[in-house]
């Protein structure tokens, strides 16, 4: 059986464990990775509270800290924190 995604999000507490889980029960594999090419990290709580502000936050989940926010066309941008 082969599986395949063809766009996705998942949002994940444990990224080790869940790429872990995806190989083992779809065979599933990361192929691509995206980083910052000068290692730089943002600041989530400013960057959410400049969001707040302009009120353009359509969805927030603090306890997997993250939120969303929507453009003007309606599509909604994710906002993540830095990696720890």
């Amino acid at each position: 059986m082969k599986f395949t995604f063809a766009h996705n999000n998942i949002n994940v507490l444990d990224l080790e464990k869940s790429l872990m889980f995806y190989k083992s029960a779809l065979g599933l594999e990361e192929v691509r990775r995206h980083e910052a090419k000068d290692g730089s990290v943002d600041d989530y709580a400013a960057a959410c509270a400049k969001h707040k502000e302009r009120g353009v936050v359509c969805y927030e989940n603090p306890a997997m800290g993250i939120c969303f926010i929507e453009d003007p066309d309606g599509y909604w941008l994710e906002v993540v924190p830095e990696k720890h």
